[in-house]
């Protein structure tokens, strides 16, 4: 694990987590480091960017595991759009009122980019 600080004493950290079975052949990272990691991190993250696994590898897991530690109105971003678009829409379903203002952000090349959305961490009655 890699901490860097920046100047704004902001902090941008590097976790290895390795790949581990899920459920029917899917992998995804090993949520024990992931948990031991984020414990006591409750509504602390504001920028998540995701990239990998994916495919066979589900990386549908990550707004499942990453959901309790987004802060309200957090924005995510869910690198490889062409492929993971799919992913961010089921999200969407399945998170109706949490996941909003979900777009393509276009990076590069034409078939090159991000989805984004905001992820909102309130109760709602």
């Amino acid at each position: 694990m890699s901490n860097h600080i920046t100047e704004n004493t902001e902090k941008v950290i590097s976790i290895y987590a390795p790949l581990r079975p899920i459920d029917k052949g899917r992998l995804w990272y090993d949520k024990f480091v992931l948990s031991s990691f984020f414990k006591g991190l409750a509504k602390e993250i504001d920028f998540l960017w995701i990239d990998g696994p994916m495919r066979r590898y589900g990386r549908e897991e990550a707004l499942v595991f990453f959901k309790e530690y987004l802060k309200d109105g957090a924005r995510v971003f869910l690198h490889d759009a062409q492929t993971e678009f799919r992913v961010a829409q089921e999200w969407q379903r399945q998170y109706q009122r949490q996941v909003i203002d979900l777009k393509v952000i276009r990076i590069g090349r034409e078939d090159e980019g991000v989805v984004s959305f905001k992820f909102k961490n309130k109760k709602f009655c």
